[in-house]
């Protein structure tokens, strides 16, 4: 999990070592799991992201960690995802979509 406290949309998350470990590690430890990255926008909402959809804007081919990761929405919209110098995650991730994303396959 990881929070912004900027009030207002777009929020921004940069990954440390340790969301780099985790992301590498925990797969493998817990085979079969799925993973996914909680982003807290401040008080408007939790922006959850399963691991695969986040592999759409991260860059794999360097380092993780020090990556940034932007996260916007418009009033009554959905979740815009997206990495700076690359393009937005295909889909959009619904403002309602916070703790039922966590329990279905």
């Amino acid at each position: 999990m990881k929070v912004s406290k900027k009030p207002k949309s777009a929020w921004s998350f940069t990954l440390s070592n340790q969301e780099e470990s985790a992301l590498e590690i925990l797969p493998s430890k817990y085979d079969g799991s799925s993973l996914f990255l909680a982003l807290i926008c401040h008080e408007d909402g939790i922006c959850c992201i399963p691991q695969k959809r986040l592999w759409s804007v991260l860059d794999t081919d360097i380092c993780i960690a020090g990556q940034h990761i932007s996260v916007s929405r418009k009033p009554h919209g959905s979740y815009h995802v997206s990495e700076p110098g690359r393009q937005k995650m295909e889909q959009t991730v619904p403002h309602n979509d916070w703790p039922r994303v966590l329990f279905s396959k």
